[in-house]
C-alpha cells in the first residue's frame, strides 16, 4: 500500500484524492489571500459577480435535466441499465457544457463589450 511517512492509504485514489485536497486547499487559501490584500476595481468585482451567476445558471439547468431524467425513468419504468447510461448521458452533457462550451464561446464574444453594455 502507499505510504507518506506516517500516512497511509489503503488504496492509490485515496492517495490521489489527498493530493488533490492539498492542491486545492493551496489554491482556495491563495483566492482568500489575494482577496484580502489586492485591490480590486469595480470591473474585477462585476466580472466576478457575472461569472459566479453563470455558473449558478449553469448548475441550475444541469440539477433540473438530472431530476427530470430520474423523473422519467421512475415514471416509465427504465431498467436498472438505461438508467445509468441515462446519467452518463447528463453527466457529459454537463461536462462538454460546464468544460468545453466557455472555450469556445470565448473566442466569438467580447467579454468586456457585453459585460460594460448589460450591467453599466
Amino acid at each position: 500500500m502507499p505510504k507518506i511517512d506516517a500516512i497511509q492509504f489503503s488504496c492509490y485514489t485515496e492517495l490521489y484524492l489527498f493530493v488533490y485536497l492539498l492542491f486545492l486547499a493551496t489554491y482556495v487559501i491563495n483566492n482568500v489571500l489575494s482577496i484580502i490584500f489586492f485591490q480590486y476595481t469595480t470591473h474585477d468585482w462585476l466580472l466576478l459577480a457575472v461569472t459566479i451567476l453563470t455558473c449558478l445558471l449553469i448548475l441550475g439547468a444541469l440539477a433540473l435535466l438530472k431530476f427530470s431524467v430520474e423523473w422519467i425513468n421512475k415514471t416509465w419504468k427504465v431498467g436498472e441499465l438505461e438508467a445509468k447510461r441515462n446519467q452518463v448521458l447528463v453527466g457529459l452533457g454537463g461536462t462538454a457544457l460546464c468544460g468545453i462550451l466557455p472555450r469556445v464561446l470565448v473566442h466569438f464574444v467580447e467579454i468586456e463589450e457585453w459585460v460594460r453594455d448589460s450591467f453599466i
